[in-house]
């Protein structure tokens, strides 16, 4: 696999197309990735004027090939939606539970990331969109970081422990 360039911290798969996205990690632009790993400069996202002016720690999308991001540090208390036929974002505010939780995967209209023993779950159905969150038990004592999350056809979820590798 070749190095996506530029540089990204996220990934997300779009089952609509078949391509990997990110957003470089210096532009703030997005890229798309091919299956010879070599990455595409689409250019920025905007709100219909002012670009995205950062890069998100977390990126998935729907079924219907819309993308989905969020950085915990930035805009916090929303998602990025992003519809790149016509390269337009907005942001969709959130309300209940908010957490710092690394990424997350979509599965039915629902982002669900973890932090520590806590499994968040967010309905993109609704705007605001509504979080909620339970206790996950058998991840051990202050389980930490979950940087990487994800999902197979199934619709089962799969997290990836940053601290022990897990």
């Amino acid at each position: 696999v070749g190095t996506p360039v530029p540089t990204t911290n996220t990934l997300g798969y779009n089952s609509a197309d078949g391509f990997l996205y990110g957003i470089a990690a210096s532009s703030f632009n997005i890229v798309r990735i091919g299956q010879d790993g070599q990455g595409l400069d689409l250019g920025q996202i905007t709100d219909g004027g002012t670009p995205l002016g950062y890069a998100p720690n977390a990126l998935d999308f729907d079924g219907a090939g819309i993308l989905w991001a969020r950085l915990s540090s930035q805009n916090a208390g929303a998602y990025i939606r992003a519809d790149l036929s016509t390269m337009t974002y907005t942001l969709v505010p959130i309300t209940g539970v908010n957490d710092n939780f690394a990424d997350f995967t979509i599965i039915n209209n629902k982002a669900y990331g973890i932090s520590n023993n806590t499994l968040y779950e967010s309905d993109l159905t609704t705007n605001p969109i509504t979080i909620t969150s339970k206790t996950v038990t058998g991840l051990g004592a202050s389980s930490g970081a979950y940087g990487a999350a994800f999902s197979d056809v199934k619709g089962n979820l799969y997290v990836f422990r940053n601290n022990n590798s897990r």
